[in-house]
């Protein structure tokens, strides 16, 4: 499916709107990362602020980050799923 498909299924969750919202935005890649903000010529520093070994981009602020990484083990454990 291409990407630009993809981000109408957010749209379409049974879930919270603004948990939508933030897949609707993960999707367009427009979360504002450091990145992204140097993109638009805002000068940032580049640097995940939790893991300063890697750039802040989307896929590190969701995924790669070892914090994130965390954060989410700690969801999934607490979240109680038939």
């Amino acid at each position: 499916m291409p990407i630009w498909a993809q981000w109408k299924i957010a749209w379409k969750l049974e879930t919270l709107p603004k948990i939508k919202f933030i897949i609707w935005v993960l999707l367009k890649g427009k979360v504002l990362t450091s990145n992204n903000l140097q993109k638009h010529g805002i000068i940032v520093p580049s640097r995940c602020p939790n893991y300063q070994a890697a750039e802040e981009t989307i896929q590190h602020l969701v995924i790669d980050c070892p914090f994130v990484t965390a954060c989410w083990k700690e969801f999934f454990l607490n979240i109680h799923l038939p």
